[in-house]
């Protein structure tokens, strides 16, 4: 198996949320590490979420300096 430098994803996926690289399993991880495989999913759940829910306020606070600014027009 050939695991893929984080530096190259990095350089291809420029969102990149999440990188893995497992001390044990093989191709088959989730069936091999089941406990490791679904904690590195849970804990990449979680930093979307995290991600989304930033986005959100960051439009807001835009939003809501685009009306402050109309008003004081």
């Amino acid at each position: 198996m050939v695991r893929t430098p984080r530096k190259l994803v990095e350089h291809a996926y420029t969102n990149l949320v999440s990188y893995s690289e497992f001390p044990v399993g093989g191709h088959f991880t989730a069936f091999e590490e089941p406990v490791i495989t679904s904690n590195d999913i849970r804990s990449f759940v979680h930093k979307v979420i995290e991600q989304q829910e930033q986005a959100k306020r960051d439009q807001q606070a835009k939003q809501q300096k685009k009306v402050k600014d109309e008003v004081w027009k």
